[in-house]
C-alpha cells in the first residue's frame, strides 16, 4: 500500500508493512484481544506477527511452501498446510482475513465457508481483485463487483466498508515486473515449474497491469459483517424464511440426492442416464439450495452448455433447464424465494459479458416466464411456434436418403461440410453449432438413441449422390417431428419437402411438424402449412450485463433439437 502523495514510491517492503498495519488496525478496531482470528493467504505473515504481538489468537492458513522466520512465530501462528475449505467445521472465529485473487466461480464456496467459520457479528476482511467494468463482451475469471455483493447479501453478509487500492496494486505490479525479469534466470533454475509457466505468469501480470490502468479491474479491500437475521429486522425481510439456506454447485451433491426433488417437481420418473448425459457428458452446470447445511436439496436451477455462433463469431451459451423447487416450498415467488435466489446465483455465475456463457436461453412455460420477467431475471427475445406442413408436393423422383452413421469418417466429414454451408448464412443470426461432434453427442450419445428415439438421415442429390442435408426425425404422437436439419438455408424448402415426402412414402405419420423460433419463419415454406402457438417464449438473461433483448430479438435459430428434454 503506497501513500497517495507518493505515487512513484519504490520501497516495496515498506509498502507491504503499511498494508499489514492497515489490516491490523481494522481487526483491532472491530474485536478486542484475545479474539480468535483466521488468516487465509500466503502474504499475511506480517499481519499475523503483529496480531500475535497484540495478544490475539491467530490461525494462519498458508501454502505448503510458506515459511515463517523462526519456529516461535510458526508456533504462534499455528501455520497449517491447509486451504480455507479444509478448516475444521467446529472452529469458529470472530474475524477472517483473506488475501488473494479468486475466480468468480470460487466466490460461492468461499463465502459459504466463511459464513460457517465466523461467529454471528464476525468480520470478514477480503483483499482481492475484482472486475469493475463488465460492459464489454470479454471473458474474465474475476468475479464482478455487483455479483459478489449480491451473493454476499444473499448469504447474510453486509458490506460495512470498502477501499479501492487499485493505484497501489498497479504500482506494485509495475515494480514487481522488472524484478521478476531481473531474477528470472535464478528463479527458473531453482524452480521445478516448466518454462511455459513462467511465460504465463508474465502474461497474467501484464494483463493485470493493463486492466488496472484502464479501470476494467480493481483491487479492493472490503470489510464485511456476518449479520444475525434473528435480531436484524431489515435483514430478516431481505432473507425471508431462508436465512440459513446453503447454496452449492454441480460438485456439491451426489446424483441420487436430486431424484426426490425431480420427481416431486415434474411428476415423472427420474432417469439417471439422461442426467448423466446432460450434466456429465455435456458438462452441465447448476446451483442447488438446501434450507440448512446438510439438509435435503429443495431447489435446483440447471443449465446445458452450448457452443454457438453469435452473429458469425464463436461464443458460448447455456440452455436453462431442470428448474425445480419442492412443491411445498413454492408458496411465493418474490426476491426472498428459493427460486429467485437459486436463479440469481446461477445467472451471476454463468451468463453475461464476462463469464463462461455469453447468452442464456430456454423454453419456460408461460407461468415460469412471467415470474422470472417480473423478478428482473429474464426478458423475451422470441416465441417458439409449431409449423404443421400440408401434404408433400409430388416429386418426380423418390427421396434418396441413408441412415447417418456416426462411426463413418466419410459421413462425419460430409456432415461437417453441410454445417459449414449452413453456418455462413448466420452472420446476422445466432445458432448452436451443428457440426459432427455435436450431432454425435446430441443424437448418438443421448439415452434415447439406444431405444431408436431419433432417426438421423442424410438426404442425397439424385444425380451425384452427394448429401445436401442431414435431418433428424422423432415420432411425436401420430406425426413426425423434424428435430433438426443441417443444410444451407437456401435449401431448407427443398429439405422440408423431402422430409415431408419421406413421411408420406414410408407412412411414418399423418404429418410433418417443425418447432421453430418465430423470427426464422421466413426461411421455411409456409404455403399450405398451419402455424400453432406453443405458448413458449424464448428468454434471455437480464440479470447480468450482457447482450440486450432488443439485440437478440428474432435472431435465435432454435428447433426441438435444441431442447434438452426432447
Amino acid at each position: 500500500m503506497f501513500e497517495q502523495d507518493q505515487p512513484q514510491a519504490t520501497d516495496l517492503p515498506a509498502a507491504q508493512a503499511r498494508f499489514a498495519h492497515l489490516l491490523a488496525g481494522l481487526v483491532v478496531a472491530a474485536h478486542k484481544q484475545p479474539a480468535q482470528i483466521l488468516l487465509a493467504g500466503t502474504a499475511l505473515e506480517q499481519l499475523g506477527k503483529e496480531l500475535v504481538s497484540r495478544g490475539y489468537v491467530v490461525t494462519w492458513l498458508a501454502g505448503r511452501n510458506a515459511q515463517a522466520e523462526n519456529a516461535q512465530v510458526a508456533a504462534a501462528l499455528r501455520m497449517q498446510a491447509e486451504t480455507l475449505l479444509g478448516v475444521e467445521t467446529a472452529a469458529r472465529f470472530v474475524c477472517v482475513v483473506m488475501m488473494g485473487t479468486y475466480r468468480y466461480l470460487d466466490q460461492l464456496p468461499i463465502l459459504n465457508r466463511c459464513r460457517e467459520l465466523l461467529v454471528t457479528g464476525g468480520t470478514l476482511l477480503f483483499a482481492t481483485e475484482l472486475l469493475s467494468d463488465d460492459s464489454s463482451i470479454e471473458y474474465s475469471s474475476l468475479a464482478n463487483c455487483s455479483s459478489q455483493q449480491q451473493l454476499g447479501a444473499r448469504l447474510g453478509f453486509i458490506r460495512v466498508n470498502s477501499w479501492d487500492l487499485s493505484s497501489s496494486a498497479l504500482q506494485s505490479v509495475s515494480l514487481f515486473l522488472p524484478l521478476l525479469e531481473k531474477h528470472a534466470v535464478k528463479f527458473r533454475a531453482e524452480s521445478s515449474l516448466p518454462a511455459t509457466a513462467w511465460a504465463e505468469q508474465g502474461a497474467v501480470l501484464a494483463t493485470m497491469q493493463r486492466e488496472l490502468a484502464s479501470g476494467r479491474r480493481s483491487y479492493q479491500l472490503q470489510q464485511w459483517c456476518l449479520q444475525d437475521a434473528a435480531t436484524d429486522a431489515l435483514l430478516a425481510e431481505q432473507l425471508g424464511e431462508y436465512a440459513e439456506a446453503e447454496y452449492g454447485d454441480i460438485n456439491s451433491f451426489e446424483v441420487a440426492e436430486i431424484r426426490h426433488l425431480f420427481e416431486q417437481s415434474f411428476e415423472k420418473v427420474f432417469d439417471p442416464a439422461l442426467w448423466r448425459w446432460k450434466y456429465q457428458l455435456g458438462d452441465g452446470k447448476c446451483v442447488v439450495a438446501r434450507i440448512t447445511r446438510g439438509s435435503e436439496i429443495v431447489a435446483h436451477y440447471g443449465g446445458a452448455p452450448r457452443q454457438i455462433l453469435y452473429f458469425g463469431k464463436p461464443a458460448k451459451a447455456i440452455q436453462v433447464c431442470d428448474v425445480m423447487v419442492l412443491p411445498e416450498k413454492r408458496r411465493q415467488y418474490g426476491k426472498s424465494s428459493l427460486f429467485f435466489k437459486a436463479a440469481a446465483t446461477f445467472l451471476e455465475r454463468e451468463i453475461g459479458n464476462s463469464v463462461n456463457h455469453l447468452l442464456g436461453f430456454g423454453f419456460p412455460n408461460q407461468s415460469a416466464m412471467n415470474i422470472a420477467t417480473r423478478l428482473g431475471l429474464y426478458a423475451k427475445t422470441d416465441d417458439f411456434v409449431e409449423v404443421v406442413f400440408g401434404p408433400a408436393h409430388a416429386s418426380a423422383q423418390p427421396v434418396r436418403f441413408r441412415d447417418f452413421d456416426a462411426g463413418s469418417a466419410l459421413q462425419l466429414q460430409q456432415l461437417n461440410q453441410l454445417w459449414l454451408e449452413m453456418a455462413v448464412d448466420f452472420a446476422q443470426g445466432i445458432i448452436g453449432l451443428r457440426d459432427a461432434p455435436y450431432i454425435k453427442y446430441r443424437y448418438g450419445e443421448h439415452p434415447g438413441a439406444a431405444r431408436g428415439q431419433f432417426r438421423c438421415l442424410l438426404l442425397s442429390a439424385p444425380d451425384s449422390g452427394e448429401p445436401y442435408a442431414l435431418i433428424v426425425l422423432k415420432q411425436h404422437g401420430d406425426s413426425q417431428l423434424l428435430m433438426d436439419m443441417v443444410c444451407a438455408t437456401a435449401r431448407i424448402p427443398e429439405v422440408i419437402n423431402a422430409a415431408n415426402q419421406l413421411v408420406k412414402d414410408q407412412q411414418l405419420g399423418t404429418s410433418l411438424r417443425l418447432w421453430l423460433t418465430r423470427g426464422w419463419l421466413g426461411a421455411i415454406p409456409l404455403a399450405g402449412a398451419i402455424v400453432n402457438e406453443l405458448n413458449i417464449e424464448i428468454p434471455c438473461s437480464s440479470w447480468n450485463p450482457g447482450p440486450t433483448a432488443a439485440e437478440l430479438c428474432g435472431k435465435w435459430w432454435l428447433t426441438a433439437g435444441d431442447m434438452d428434454f426432447m
